[in-house]
């Protein structure tokens, strides 16, 4: 799909939405059109089915997730693990057919694109790596943003849709530059729904109270999962979300 392309859906998801001038104005502009270009992959011209469930998941790859957690194995591990746990579930579906799934870095880069669940890559030591920051507010807009633009260009073609998307975290939020929790909560409150669902992940790091940051994006509390920052925690909690 051509930035062209991209940018004209992102202005009817703000205007169809009804979202704020500011809202509006971050969705359309060049950088974010960029980066979830990224992230298009497939369209509805290739697309064979009649429904489809968009799932997304955003990995947070700073520092804090490649920190060992005093025991092994790391949380990055433990990470790769519960991508592999959630694409594992899916396939185990009688939809599996009609599910594409992306996974992005919380830092700006794309695993892979939106991709037929069957190749969907899985994450490893030299895909998964550090990327520095926690720019959690401006990666999930972003993500988010992307998400509503693949919704909109699949019900335009007449395919039903339904989408589910995961955020995963597990430090403060650090290095946003452009987007505001505020801003990301008018973009979940305009795409959550009984079809649209967001849940968001928190590893503990003993300092982050991570349902209050999750409830100023917009994510409802019975949509928080939270872990202790222990393998066993972090295994049980991925297995829930996939669940």
């Amino acid at each position: 799909m051509s930035s062209q392309n991209i940018q004209d859906l992102m202005g009817e998801v703000a205007q169809e939405g009804g979202l704020s001038g500011r809202v509006a104005a971050q969705l359309t502009n060049a950088s974010t059109v960029a980066q979830i270009q990224k992230g298009a992959g497939v369209t509805p011209e290739t697309y064979k089915e009649s429904e489809v469930l968009i799932v997304t998941v955003l990995v947070d790859d700073s520092g804090s997730i490649f920190q060992r957690n005093g025991s092994n194995p790391p949380n990055a591990l433990l990470v790769r693990e519960g991508q592999k746990a959630i694409v594992d579930a899916l396939k185990a579906t009688k939809k599996r057919a009609r599910i594409v799934m992306g996974v992005h870095y919380l830092n700006g880069e794309v695993l892979c694109p939106y991709v037929y669940l069957d190749q969907v890559p899985m994450m490893d030591e030299h895909n998964f790596v550090d990327g520095g920051k926690t720019p959690l507010f401006d990666q999930t807009f972003v993500t988010i943003g992307g998400v509503m633009a693949k919704v909109k260009e699949f019900e335009d073609a007449g395919i039903s849709v339904q989408s589910w998307t995961l955020v995963v975290t597990a430090g403060a939020a650090y290095g946003s530059v452009r987007s505001k929790p505020k801003d990301v909560a008018e973009l979940v409150g305009t795409l959550n729904s009984e079809a649209h669902q967001v849940l968001a992940m928190g590893v503990e790091d003993g300092s982050t109270d991570f349902r209050a940051v999750f409830a100023s994006m917009g994510i409802a509390s019975d949509q928080i999962l939270k872990c202790e920052n222990d393998p066993k925690a972090i295994r049980r909690t991925f297995r829930l979300a996939s669940q």
